[in-house]
């Protein structure tokens, strides 16, 4: 069984100290010590396999490390952070008492605190000692079990500050473990048990404990990590002090946004009706699943694209139908009515009669189904901003399926929301009053809707809309107004849908390889950054103001502000992964009186740990730098204002960062993702430990991309060589053919105006393309062949481009060398006419 954390092969790791550092502590392979290590905190330099370099400062408690790769990645000098955050206590386990705990923990769990943030070698030497590692506690800080005789190998772990088990207590939500401390009965209620590993044998264990102490099992998916079961609290107390199981919460029911009673001011205000009149989009070929109560299919308004059926629908249909016509309404009977899909393919699902998460999200990405979103206006709750179970569920459904999936915020008024919404991998939708006009100058948020942020300081909601007077389809072919997010979350799922179109259509200068909008979709998370880049945020100064970050979130989604910089904005579609302080560096040029300059990085993370504090996994960040050399770091000042505030450091705790710059410098930007931390494999297409991310960068001319680390082209075995066939004409089919790669790690084909393999100059930041069209990763076969097939439904400005294949990681490649193929010279009317190498 591989570590939980890696997706690598495991293998011993040297660890050689350096002379005078951390004297008489360290282990080599086939040896160990059971001494003790006094502290790793007494400075010096430890050597890793491979040739990474750690500095450890002369004091763990406030001292200070860095980490040099062989190849050249580096952390930086950064602070120790002595702190374990769990859910209900923080504590510097070398400053603090030990935790009296209530529920005493015989098993084999233990929290491992490392010295520096984590890194892949660390887990291989503790596997090598039969430790297994199961989750991140950040920021530097896992979650293992540790065999019985090797505890003392571990303490003298010269990377190890600290070790300790990982009591039952810690297990506990604390109100549940606030309920138990005070010794009250309470009868048998439902819970939520989380299980460490998604794993059938620890799912089979955990359920005999459960019936065998007389608690009872409810409906829960196999696939997941989630068992229901009730309990009374002796049996609560026992099954936390299980090793299988990593968090136990109260229970809540499923129930509607729908607190109380005008999709047409919608498709003004969201630049719908604008967008029609320029290109006629309305959401024709887009499928998308209303996940909600149950559905008056007989309505009129829903019969000219008769929804599909996901499952047995119910009864109880006024909200569920009125969520469906904010969407897919198409105003048969009344214009006022029509939706911002009114051409589109619903499917509906009843959330009172599914009974596995899983196997429903994954049936949503097969025939007939084939979504490209689903909006929930439901949930359950309502929670505290922690993380509960099924935000982690969310989390984890959105990581392994990449479904775009609009999340309702609900109605409490204050920082109470559906559990699933405190996802980092949802869009949560906030509520936002309109009043009836369209004027937004009477907007406010009134303590309708629920707001934000996250315990850990996530900003949430991300997006928003209006939750007042939505006006809608009702049963019997009525229509009138719905209210809460129940409303304003599917308008934010049309707007999805749109853009969906948009996509497949090509208007962002981006291939569509496939021949509908279902098989051509980009990765979630890019459709996430452009909307929440051109969205249109409420203006406000203070974060206590009524419309504030925490009640708004980035604003309202406008499909016709998207659409103005589809010649004008750099995309990064999660193509370009990202290793443990790994960096991307492209350069953008902002033209003279450009008014606003706006850059969103987004990307989905590994689900978070409901035990800790800190609720991301991975930690990228982004950076631009001005022609002036002007600094800016994602989300400074945006949670007290629209403009961001030069300076501040590194965001480490959000998975959307974005810069928003009012009249920005004009001439050539620098933009910079980071990874600052890469805990655990996030991008399971590769072998290595990595994290990929989705970029959009506009109004801008992208003059440089990067791929790698700014490596000149190196020597290969064979080169790769390109072929295309088919026709370029708009709406034919076309087709790349590469073969030779059998020598690569990795291969993209790109596509640009002037491609030229090389180096920049000054910062180095890798190959250069002029205005690229996209970047494809290429699927490579066991003969060291990939292909590629699409259409192209438009061309800008019908100019001869080129296509080229880089690969990475060649045997006679740099790591992350980069060399280049032939290149193919296309004009758009043409079959590829000439090689220019």
């Amino acid at each position: 069984m591989q570590p939980s954390l890696r997706s690598t092969a495991t293998h011993t790791t040297l660890i050689v100290l350096a002379a005078g550092a951390l004297a008489g502590v360290g282990f080599a392979q086939g040896q160990s010590t059971k001494r003790t290590m006094p502290a790793p905190s007494t400075g010096g330099t430890l050597t890793l396999e491979g040739g990474t370099v750690v500095e450890l400062g002369a004091d763990a408690r406030g001292g200070t490390y860095s980490i040099r790769t062989a190849d050249g990645r580096t952390s930086g000098t950064r602070a120790v952070d002595p702190v374990i955050r769990l859910a209900h206590r923080s504590f510097d386990p070398l400053a603090g008492p030990a935790l009296r705990a209530l529920v005493p923990s015989a098993g084999r769990l233990r929290l491992i605190q490392y010295a520096t943030q984590p890194l892949d070698e660390y887990e291989r030497a503790l596997w090598d000692l039969g430790v297994r590692v199961h989750r991140f506690v950040p920021e530097q800080t896992v979650i293992a079990n540790v065999p019985a005789g090797v505890e003392d190998e571990v303490r003298a772990l010269p990377f190890v500050r600290w070790m300790g088990p990982y009591a039952a207590d810690d297990r506990l939500e604390p109100a549940l473990l606030m309920r138990l401390r005070s010794r009250q009965s309470f009868a048998p209620a439902e819970y939520t048990l989380q299980l460490l590993r998604k794993d059938a044998g620890d799912r089979a264990e955990v359920q005999r404990v459960v019936l065998e102490l007389g608690g009872s099992l409810g409906n829960a998916s196999p696939q997941g990590y989630l068992v229901h079961a009730t309990l009374g609290a002796d049996a609560v107390q026992r099954i936390a002090a299980l090793d299988e199981v990593l968090w136990i919460e109260a229970s809540a029911a499923p129930e509607t946004a729908f607190p109380r009673a005008p999709v047409d001011q919608v498709r003004i205000d969201g630049g719908m009706d604008v967008l029609e009149q320029r290109t006629g989009f309305t959401g024709l070929g887009v499928r998308g699943e209303v996940f909600d109560e149950g559905l008056a299919t007989g309505h009129p308004d829903f019969q000219h694209h008769p929804p599909i059926l996901h499952g047995l629908n119910h009864p109880r249909v006024g909200h569920g139908t009125g969520t469906h016509g904010a969407v897919f309404g198409d105003g048969a009977t009344d214009l006022r009515a029509r939706a911002l899909l009114p051409e589109g393919q619903s499917v509906f699902a009843s959330f009172r009669r599914f009974t596995d998460r899983y196997a429903h999200t994954a049936e949503l990405l097969l025939p007939p189904f084939e979504v490209v979103f689903q909006t929930n206006s439901w949930g359950n709750g309502p929670s505290v901003p922690g993380y509960p179970s099924l935000s982690f569920e969310m989390d984890d459904l959105i990581h392994t399926y990449d479904l775009l999936t609009c999340q309702a915020f609900g109605n409490a008024g204050r920082r109470l929301a559906f559990r699933q919404a405190w996802a980092k991998n949802v869009v949560t939708v906030g509520g936002i009053r309109h009043l009836d006009t369209l004027s937004t100058d009477d907007d406010n948020w009134g303590g309708r809707a629920s707001a934000g942020p996250a315990t850990d300081g996530r900003i949430k909601p991300d997006l928003s809309y209006w939750n007042d007077r939505v006006y809608s389809t009702k049963p019997g072919a009525r229509h009138g107004d719905i209210g809460g997010t129940s409303a304003s979350t599917p308008l934010v799922a049309g707007h999805f849908g749109v853009f969906y179109q948009m996509w497949h259509a090509e208007v962002f200068g981006n291939v569509a390889l496939g021949t509908d909008i279902f098989t051509s979709r980009p990765r979630s998370s890019t459709a996430r950054a452009l909307l929440m880049n051109t969205a249109q945020p409420y203006a406000f100064s203070d974060p206590s103001d009524d419309l504030a970050r925490t009640t708004q979130g980035w604003g309202r989604p406008n499909v016709e502000r998207l659409h103005d910089i589809r010649d004008n904005a750099l995309v990064i579609d999660e193509w370009r992964p990202l290793r443990n302080m790994e960096a991307a560096d492209y350069a953008v040029f902002v033209e003279d009186g450009q008014t606003r300059l706006n850059a969103t990085l987004v990307y989905t993370d590994v689900p978070g740990n409901t035990a800790s504090s800190i609720h991301r996994v991975n930690d990228l960040s982004l950076r631009l730098t001005s022609p002036s050399g002007t600094v800016y770091w994602g989300n400074n000042g945006l949670t007290a204002g629209n403009v961001s505030t030069p300076g501040g450091g590194s965001n480490r705790r959000d998975t959307v960062e974005q810069v928003w710059l009012a009249d920005p410098e004009p001439g050539r930007w620098l933009v910079k993702v980071v990874a600052t931390v890469v805990a655990q494999d996030a991008h399971l297409a590769t072998p290595d430990v990595d994290a990929a991310f989705s970029l959009v960068v506009a109004p801008v001319r992208p003059i440089v991309s990067d791929l790698g680390r700014g490596v000149p082209p190196a020597a290969r075995d064979r080169a790769p060589r390109l072929d295309a066939r088919g026709s370029f004409v708009p709406g034919s089919p076309w087709r790349f053919d590469v073969s030779e790669l059998d020598a690569c790690a990795r291969a993209f084909l790109v596509l640009g105006e002037r491609l030229v393999p090389g180096v920049g100059s000054g910062a180095a930041l890798g190959p250069r393309v002029s205005d690229v069209l996209r970047v494809i990763p290429l699927p490579i076969d066991d003969t060291g062949r990939a292909s590629v097939a699409g259409t192209f439904a438009r061309y800008a400005n019908a100019r001869r481009f080129y296509a080229q294949v880089w690969t990475m990681g060649g045997r006679s490649n740099p790591p992350h060398g980069i060399a280049a193929s032939n290149t193919l010279a296309i004009r758009p009317s043409e079959l590829p006419a000439e090689r220019d190498r």
